[in-house]
């Protein structure tokens, strides 16, 4: 067993008050015993700990947002404001801030397409990209997801602009997730091998408007 001290002078918080006024000194000592796995008193003790910290502003949380994973080339292309509209087999509601993940791995047809469709030739060509160049494994955007809407047999697909029809399959009964609000990363994120829709914690550091302070 052993017994670790974290010490920070700060304002004390209104909970903290009274005892900060019997000590004389306006210093928040927190002490955080680090016991074994089958003591049943740590878990109370970790969210003791957590709760001062959180309560102090010494610790902030990190922010937890839902993200998608596409595959390249087509993540990029989003990330770049090209394409808004993914297409799914399933619908979904609207989400506030959306994080863009470019998978790990290729799809099958993805050379293929980044060689023959017009507007991802175009595109990575403009930015004197080859497929290999295209981040993966990687958070690379924010959106956020404000529509979802089904192709129909009768469907125009007006509300899909002209230029990212060939971006996206519109099979009829597909759904096309439409964005707004791009806000591409600095720097793209790393992330471990992710699939479809799941959670992604922001790392601490992390600036992202809308999301992060």
């Amino acid at each position: 067993m052993r017994a670790e001290e974290v010490s920070r002078t700060t304002r004390p918080a209104a909970k903290h008050q009274d005892a900060s006024e019997r000590g004389g000194n306006d210093t928040l000592t927190l002490r955080l015993t680090l016991l074994p796995r089958n003591d049943i008193g740590n878990a109370e003790r970790l969210e003791t700990l957590s709760r001062d910290l959180f309560e102090s502003g010494l610790l902030k949380p990190h922010p937890v947002i839902p993200a998608l994973t596409l595959h390249q080339p087509w993540a990029s292309l989003m990330a770049w404001g090209l394409k808004t509209v993914e297409t799914r087999g399933w619908g979904t509601r609207a989400i506030e801030n959306l994080a863009i993940y470019a998978a790990a791995q290729w799809h099958g047809h993805a050379l293929e397409a980044c060689r023959e469709n017009v507007a991802t030739a175009k595109a990575l060509a403009s930015r004197r990209l080859t497929p290999e160049d295209l981040p993966r494994g990687k958070v690379l955007a924010v959106v956020d997801l404000v529509g979802c809407r089904q192709v129909r047999p009768d469907d125009a697909l007006h509300w899909v602009p002209a230029a990212e029809l060939s971006l996206g399959n519109y099979g009829v009964g597909r759904y096309g997730w439409i964005t707004d609000r791009l806000r591409p990363l600095e720097t793209s994120i790393p992330v471990r091998r992710a699939r479809r829709l799941w959670n992604w914690r922001i790392p601490e550091g992390v600036r992202i408007p809308g999301v992060t302070a």
